[in-house]
């Protein structure tokens, strides 16, 4: 990276986790986003901001992931799999389990 140029910048709006109690806000209530600067590293790292990582619950090793939206990065927060755990309960499945085939005589 040459010094005469800029460092470029990642905006990161805040985004409200899909496993979140609360939901989403309803559209008529507009919260004031937050917002911070970090730079690119020559790497592609970035270092996000430690109180936007506690918001949404991101911690070592949690996974994110990452779409663009036009001239828009947007990162968002995957749930890890103990956050489905439960999340049929109270459903009637019926019987989703396949029969069990008979056991085999070999010679």
């Amino acid at each position: 990276m040459s010094s005469d140029t800029p460092p470029q910048t990642l905006q990161v709006r805040e985004a409200p986790a899909p496993w979140s109690a609360r939901g989403p806000a309803p559209a008529r209530q507009r919260r004031k986003s937050e917002r911070a600067e970090a730079v690119v590293s020559s790497k592609g790292q970035v270092t996000l901001p430690a109180a936007m990582r506690a918001k949404l619950g991101i911690e070592p090793g949690s996974r994110i992931q990452f779409e663009v939206r036009g001239h828009e990065l947007v990162i968002k927060p995957q749930p890890p799999i103990s956050a489905y755990y439960g999340i049929l309960k109270g459903y009637d499945l019926g019987d989703i389990e396949p029969e069990k085939e008979p056991d085999r005589e070999f010679d």
